[in-house]
Formats: structure tokens, sequence, C-alpha cells
């Protein structure tokens, strides 16, 4: 029985009993963890449930071996949640007889599993596109979409036909789920030859389709995107001014205007998504976005400083710095997120601050974004840190620092174990 809810130095902590496994190459222990804690899903918190199936997941990405890969396969075969990030570690390692099998899973996965395996197709190969094609038809509307969107990651010339065909036919789909999908996938692929479908998206009467229709904007001849751009962005309705933002970011002149307009919205979710438009940096718009990495909204200066990232103009980078001491830890995490990208060094100690002070926040998820930070940039002057978020009441830290000290230090974490 699955002992939960202990600290990590107890022995009896499920995080660490999946690593020792992992790390001794026992992946029928770790699936049999994995398969058990679902299992006994009205006993396992919610939160517990995820941490352990994130350590499973994340220990047997980790190995990487064959044996681990197919345990993945095999767990991906059962249905369980989280089965897209499954199928996104399969197809991520490389591992060929893995994703043969994969392949295979497509074609005779149970409903509940098909969901994640399609995750984990895309169009490198012909043999790959036509069983992503198939999926496109299938019953479930989630597998539709998902396979649709999966279509132009990697597509290969010869097989454009047979991807235009597809999507053309899934642009009536009678659900906005995979009409979102097949215009994105329309767009990303075949460019102009798409402006009809996003004309159509735009006016669609289902909201997601209309924003999806929103995100192409620009592809329109530029009188009748900028005729969509103003006539949105003056609605009284908050949901429309959404979708302005959104489109707010292309490079005309007359977009400016619009931008400065929106930026002093009353609605925190015009001002996010008017953060989230200018990531990608366009003439004369720096002010909006420094503008709102001042905003009262704490969500609001965490989306402005992700994109911050992307100016590189010295007042983008000083705002940036002085992102990282606000005073609310989410903020906090979205700045250090963005500078862990920055390799030159004038940012490491502003960094390093600003991941010990997430290492103590009084939110679990931040926490958790210490471990990750720690591992993923990597910062090995804060091992021990790590090694104390191993101890932390929350499972979910717990299994990502586990995680961040076996990319950072292995061997610290065989000794930790025991092994």
């Amino acid at each position: 029985m699955l002992c939960l809810g202990m600290i990590a130095c107890n022995q009896q902590d499920p995080i660490r009993g999946i690593w020792k496994h992992a790390v001794l190459g026992e992946y029928q222990a770790v699936k049999n963890m994995y398969v058990e804690t679902y299992g006994k899903a009205s006993t396992v918190p919610l939160p517990e449930r995820r941490a352990i199936s994130t350590a499973c997941i994340d220990s047997l990405s980790a190995m990487g071996d064959d044996g681990a890969i197919n345990a993945l396969v095999d767990m991906l075969e059962k249905g369980l949640p989280l089965g897209f990030i499954i199928a996104a570690e399969i197809n991520g390692s490389g591992n060929k007889r893995a994703k043969k099998r994969l392949i295979a899973l497509a074609e005779s996965a149970s409903p509940r599993a098909m969901e994640g395996v399609v995750s984990g197709i895309g169009t490198s190969t012909p043999e790959e596109t036509r069983v992503l094609c198939k999926l496109a038809s299938h019953e479930n509307p989630k597998v539709r979409s998902k396979a649709l969107y999966r279509m132009p990651n990697h597509a290969k010339e010869s097989t454009l036909e047979l991807l235009r065909t597809t999507i053309r036919c899934c642009l009536d789909d009678p659900e906005p789920g995979p009409r979102r999908a097949a215009v994105t996938a329309y767009a990303r692929l075949f460019k102009d030859e798409a402006i009809p479908a996003v004309r159509d998206a735009i006016n669609d009467p289902d909201y997601d389709v209309r924003e999806i229709g929103f995100q192409w904007l620009h592809l329109l001849p530029r009188e009748e995107a900028l005729a969509y751009l103003k006539r949105a962005s003056e609605s009284a309705d908050f949901k429309e001014r959404k979708l302005a933002a959104r489109a707010a970011n292309m490079e005309y002149e007359e977009t400016i205007a619009i931008c400065e307009r929106l930026s002093d919205d009353p609605s925190d979710d015009v001002k996010w998504w008017l953060a989230y438009a200018l990531r990608y940096p366009a003439p004369g718009k720096e002010h909006v976005l420094l503008k709102l990495a001042e905003d009262p909204s704490a969500r609001v200066r965490a989306k402005a400083a992700v994109a911050l990232y992307n100016r590189g103009s010295d007042d983008a980078d000083e705002t940036l710095k002085d992102l990282l001491k606000d005073p609310d830890d989410g903020v906090v995490d979205s700045a250090a997120y963005r500078i862990s990208w920055k390799v030159d060094e004038d940012w490491r100690a502003d960094l390093i601050d600003a991941v010990k002070r997430q290492s103590r926040s009084d939110h679990p998820s931040i926490r958790r974004m210490a471990a990750v930070r720690i591992g993923n940039t990597p910062l090995k002057e804060l091992e021990d840190t790590l090694v104390a978020l191993m101890s932390d009441h929350s499972p979910k830290v717990r299994a990502k620092a586990y995680t961040s000290l076996y990319m950072i230090n292995p061997i610290r974490l065989r000794k930790l174990l025991g092994l």
C-alpha cells in the first residue's frame, strides 16, 4: 500500500520509492506505482496522484533506455491521465521501436487511451501522416482536434496534398474544437491559401473559433484586418476587446494607438492578452509593454515579464530585473522563467537570488517552479536548495526536486537514495 503525504526523508515516501526503483532499472515497479495510484483514486488526493504520476513519467524519461521508454508506452496504453505528457516524452526520446509501438497504438488503442496517443504522432514520415489524417475523423472531437494541431509539425512536401485535403474537410466540423484546430493547421501550413477559412472563423458563431480567426488576422488584406481590429477594440463587450488585444501586435502603424488604448482597459483579461501579444517585438510598442509591466494587476505584470525577454533593449532588461523583486511571487516566477534563458553571467546572480526566494515561497506551485528552474537552467549553486525541497510537504514540489537533482548531480541523488 502506498503511504502518501510523507516527507521525502521518510523511507516510505512514494516519490523517493519511484526514483529508487527507476535508478535501479526496476521499471515494472515504477509502472505498477503509476497504475496503482489511479486504481486508488478514491483514497488518494488529486495533488498526490498528480505528483506520483509526474514522478513516474519524469524518472522513466530521465533513464531513457529501452526498458524505461517501453514502460512509458505500457503506461500510455492503459489510458490513464497525463497520457499526452507520456506521449510527448516517448516522441522526444528518439526511440524508434517505441515510436513504432506508438503508431501501432494509434490504430488499436482504447478510446480512453487515444487522446494521449495522438499527442505523440506527427508528420515526420508518410506512415505517421496517414495515421494522423485518419485520426482527424475519429469519433472523439478531442482526438480530431489534437490530430489537426499536430499536422503542421515537421510536415514533408510529399504529404502536403493529403494534409490539405484532410484539413479542408475538417473546416466544417460540427464541433468548435476541431474547427479551431483546422483553421490553425491550415494557416500554419498554407498561409495565404487559408485566408477564406480565417475570414469564416472571424465570423463564426462560436467565440473560441473567432478567437483563432483573430490570431491569424494578419493574413487578411491590410484594410480588412484593421477594420476587424478596430471594431473589436471599441466593443462594449470585454470578450470582443480580448480578441482585439490578441491581434493588436500587427506591424501596422495604426495598431500603436489601439495598443495604447487597450493598455488602459478596465479588464485585466484584456491587458493580459495584450501583454501576451506583445511577446513578439513590433515597431513603436515597447512603451506599451513597459507600462503593462507596472500594471496594478499581478497577472498582467507576470505576462509582461515573459514578453520583455524578447525586447533586448536596456529599458526592457532593467524592467525585467526589477520584476525579479516584485512583491508578488507569481511575477517573480515569470521573470525568473525568462531570465533563466539568458546565458550571460550578468544575469546569473539576480536569477539565483530570485530562485532562492521562490524556494521559500508560501505557495507550493512557486516552490515547485524553483525546483524546475534549478534543474533546467541549470543552477548547480543551488544544489543544496534542491535537497531541501526534496523534503517539502508538497508532493508536487518533491517530485520536481528529485527530477532536477538527477539532472544536475545524479551521483548525489544515488547517495541520498542509499544506493
